[in-house]
């Protein structure tokens, strides 16, 4: 790939989050998922970006009207000076309502999350989703250049790929999925005209990533099955296209949580956490509020284990962080009272007046207060039902410089194909957790050194930048494949064709 190429990022939204104040906007940097890890992986590339032309450019959605959105673009010197170039993807009000909170999140995160009772099947949010789809294109093609790579992120932009090869056939395209896919056997739910649509587009890219093997091949199988494609191996191809299949599973930048271990600031603040718990043990979670998470079953599980363990009443105190998310949406909100009404009746039927069991929190917290609690925690409970990835437990397990601690981990997180020195529960039992709780309150100094050192070896070896130069690798491998399978279609076309010239140009693309 050309030294002078930029690296395109696309996601739903853009690195920044917008806000009003005074009648002045302003953008806020993200903390999500996604930005902290292209931005732990540009910080730590020799040479930044590695690209001549400058800064990577950014494009993803805002609500903002496209008038206030250039100003604020024009006037914003922290933008003007920040890690990206901003490209801003203005959407309707209504497209961005069913792109969004509909088909993204009532349709495809349910039933990718296996949870197929709660999905949707609205045609008018496909119709919806596509026109988003659309949009991006068209800021696409307003930015791309000759040698760019372009980098899709996730469900949102599915359709986009495909949309994306057929303006630029000769462009650099990889699309990374963040969340599981599901297998065939889920995946056919939606409707046909949907799921191949959506198969499709996907395979518009070079390159199509997954978290996890399981991930990549269930992807292969709906392809295989659904569109009868031609695979071989890890690739499906096409006529004179080859889409390139395989997992990356995201990781993060470990010195980044490694580092803060020793700063003062984190060192006062977890002091004063194991100061606050006066001498009890300290279990803690990190959750975005969302069904996928298990925290319902998980406390389930917290109060089994009293239930198993008597006598480890008031020694014990879970620490429950729920981060909040789309709870403008009924099914979040109704899952917020539910956690509540569940914490609520543990504390009331097993805690004491100088012991809370369970200590929740609704909020936010910023690196440094993170930090702290993962240095403070003896274990950390990390039970989602279905996750693609769960960064928390590799920060956890990056943050214990003091290689103490323990990680209780669901086996249907895709961090537990990495990380084998955590306890791995099934995150429906309450029995299994209960389980798993009391042999990790009980570990030994001696076991809990030997499990954290053999995960943080993992870490260190598959950290965010290799994470990130293993895909854009695999891109520039992909497009070559491409460009090779072209050239044999050209030279097949030129020497079986009753007329060479004719039976080229029939197949050549307008603007190949």
């Amino acid at each position: 790939m050309s030294t002078d190429s930029r690296l395109i990022i696309v996601s739903n939204r853009l690195p920044f989050r917008f806000t009003e104040r005074d009648g002045h906007v302003q953008a806020i940097p993200s903390s999500g998922g996604l930005v902290s890890s292209i931005g732990s992986y540009l910080d730590r590339k020799p040479g930044g970006s590695g690209l001549s032309e400058g800064r990577p450019v950014w494009v993803g959605a805002t609500e903002l009207r496209t008038r206030r959105l250039a100003k604020t673009l024009s006037t914003d010197s922290s933008l003007a000076k920040g890690p990206y170039e901003v490209r801003a993807v203005a959407l309707p009000d209504a497209t961005r309502d069913r792109h969004y909170n509909g088909f993204s999140n009532d349709t495809l995160w349910p039933l990718f999350h296996y949870f197929p009772s709660l999905v949707r099947y609205e045609q008018d949010w496909f119709d919806h989703y596509r026109a988003a789809n659309s949009l991006f294109l068209q800021t696409l093609e307003k930015t791309v250049r000759p040698g760019d790579r372009v980098w899709i992120h996730d469900y949102h932009l599915m359709l986009l790929p495909a949309m994306l090869r057929r303006k630029f056939p000769s462009l650099a395209i990889a699309f990374f999925m963040h969340i599981p896919f599901p297998s065939y056997e889920v995946f056919r739910l939606l409707p046909d005209p949907w799921r191949r649509e959506l198969l499709e587009g996907v395979l518009g890219a070079d390159l199509a990533g997954f978290q996890t093997h399981d991930s990549a091949q269930y992807f292969l199988k709906s392809v295989q099955q659904l569109l009868g494609a031609d695979l071989d191996l890890r690739t499906v191809r096409s006529h004179a296209h080859s889409t390139v299949v395989d997992a990356f599973p995201v990781s993060i930048d470990p010195a980044k949580f490694r580092d803060a271990f020793d700063d003062h600031a984190v060192v006062s603040e977890k002091n004063q956490i194991r100061k606050d718990m006066a001498h009890r043990k300290l279990v803690l979670s990190v959750d975005r509020l969302d069904y996928t998470k298990g925290v319902l079953q998980r406390l389930q599980g917290f109060e089994q284990f009293f239930e198993d363990h008597p006598e480890m009443t008031g020694k014990v105190t879970y620490l429950l962080l729920i981060v909040p998310s789309r709870d403008a949406m009924t099914k979040y909100r109704e899952l917020k009272d539910r956690i509540e009404a569940a914490v609520g009746r543990i504390n009331g039927r097993i805690g004491r007046v100088d012991w809370q069991p369970v200590i929740y929190q609704y909020r936010s917290v910023d690196h440094k207060k993170l930090c702290a609690l993962y240095d403070a925690a003896d274990v950390a409970l990390i039970t989602p039902l279905r996750d693609g990835m769960n960064l928390v437990a590799k920060e956890y397990v990056a943050a214990r410089k003091d290689r103490r601690g323990v990680l209780i981990l669901s086996e249907t997180a895709g961090a537990a194909h990495e990380l084998g020195g955590a306890l791995i529960i099934n995150p429906t039992d309450r029995q299994a957790i209960s389980a798993a709780l009391h042999r990790a309150l009980d570990m030994s100094a001696e076991e809990q050194n030997q499990r954290m050192g053999e995960m943080q070896i993992r870490l260190g070896r598959y950290d965010v930048v290799r994470w990130a130069e293993d895909l854009l690798g695999q891109l520039d491998g992909a497009v070559a494949l491409r460009r090779q399978l072209r050239v044999k279609e050209v030279t097949c076309l030129l020497y079986t064709s009753p007329s060479p010239r004719d039976g080229l140009l029939s197949r050549m693309p307008s603007s190949a």
